[in-house]
């Protein structure tokens, strides 16, 4: 929810205009689509992206299934490049 409404907005466009270039049929293109946009969040955002120790979750369930046990409550977080 903190990525840019533009940078959105540009990437829908740009597969979407891919999948018409492919030939698809209309009726998929809209599944096409949303698998497009749901590897893109999961490639631009930390909590959509695969955990390193358990590629079957998601940093997010990792997070989720660490508070279940631990009592961890992961409000933010900033990114901080070395």
């Amino acid at each position: 929810d903190k990525l840019p409404a533009e940078l959105i907005e540009s990437e829908k466009k740009i597969q979407e205009e891919m999948i018409k270039d492919s030939g698809k049929p209309s009726n998929v293109m809209e599944k096409i689509l949303d698998g497009k946009m749901k590897k893109f969040y999961s490639e631009v955002t930390l909590l959509n992206q695969n955990f390193v120790i358990d590629t079957d979750k998601t940093v997010k369930e990792a997070i989720s299934d660490f508070n279940v046990s631990n009592n961890l409550v992961l409000h933010n977080y900033i990114l901080i490049s070395l």
